[in-house]
């Protein structure tokens, strides 16, 4: 189809709900036609050929795409080059996602200067270190979703993005150098965060309790493969009443946890209690308990399969996954 065909609310429409797929080349050439209208790029959703999305690209098109607030980069071959080159362009933009990209503290640090108005940013698997948020965190207040998996951050950059961003609602850490100081931190000045994931951190039982006391509205808490016990349960239980889903898999927790959980988180929907110790005892009672509870695993549990069978058998409500 010719471009001068298409109508651009039609093409702005299908490109802002990613319900078209097209070549990086017609791609291209729509955008320096109709750029203007869209606000939303998934090229995930909408490229055929995703890993010819480069520098060139990016620097080809930036200028025709000013009302951009919303990007995703996942899959391209974009570096700091790049990312400088759009977001110089679109002083709108309020979500990126640059996950598994090229990224240095370089491009966090230009995301500062240009992108004040973001609320989500996504950095997992990227070259980003304490600088680069230290920077960031100082100029953008607004953000409210951010994702740091695997990257280079510690206490230092999680102190200095609870404080520069108090209206946090979703953090993802996991794999980290983080510990009980940079829980603090966020304990300290981010009330309002509803979802944590902490899973392969140093956190400890300290750490979790001054954070729980510190955000109550906590209603995710991701803690797979940490040094927890069964006192940040108890910690967690009695904080977070509010709380719906919890993953506790890989780690020393016992019966003694999970039955003050049972006994305070009557919101509880979702829980893994994957390689854990708990016994048939102890999660019939958080079942029993818990009546929104719907989604359960026990993968390598000490739970007998017969002992299953009769749990799926007396609470069909639970999808019981092992």
């Amino acid at each position: 189809m010719k471009v001068q065909t298409i109508d651009p609310n039609e093409f702005s429409h299908r490109i802002n709900h990613s319900s078209i797929m097209i070549s990086t080349q017609t791609l291209f050439e729509h955008l320096k036609k109709y750029g203007h209208h869209i606000h939303t790029l998934k090229l995930i959703n909408i490229i055929t050929d995703l890993t010819n999305v480069s520098n060139e690209f990016i620097k080809s098109v930036a200028d025709c795409i000013p009302n951009l607030r919303n990007i995703d980069l996942y899959g391209t071959q974009i570096d700091d080059t790049g990312l400088h080159a759009l977001i110089s362009n679109c002083p709108k933009l309020e979500i990126i996602e640059l996950s598994n990209l090229n990224i240095s503290d370089e491009g966090a640090m230009a995301m500062g200067i240009f992108c004040t108005k973001l609320q989500k940013i996504d950095l997992a698997f990227t070259r980003i270190s304490d600088k680069g948020i230290i920077f960031l965190s100082s100029n953008c207040h607004n953000l409210q979703n951010v994702c740091l998996s695997e990257t280079g951050i510690s206490d230092k950059g999680l102190k200095a993005l609870s404080s520069g961003c108090p209206n946090l609602q979703t953090i993802y850490l996991n794999f980290n150098q983080i510990t009980d100081i940079g829980l603090a931190e966020l304990a300290s000045h981010c009330p309002s965060l509803q979802t944590i994931y902490l899973s392969g951190t140093k956190v400890t039982d300290k750490g979790i309790k001054t954070l729980a006391a510190g955000c109550p509205n906590l209603e995710n808490v991701y803690l797979s493969s940490t040094h927890i016990t069964d006192k940040s349960l108890h910690a967690i239980a009695a904080s977070c009443r509010l709380l719906r889903s919890l993953f506790i898999d890989y780690i020393e927790i016992s019966d003694e946890g999970l039955i003050a959980l049972a006994d305070h988180s009557p919101m509880l929907e979702i829980v893994d209690l994957s390689s854990t110790s708990v016994t048939l005892e102890g999660v019939e009672d958080l079942i029993n308990k818990c009546p929104l509870l719907k989604i359960l695993y026990l993968c390598n549990s000490k739970i007998k399969e017969k002992e299953i069978k009769k749990l799926n058998a007396k609470w069909s409500r639970v999808n019981i996954y092992t």
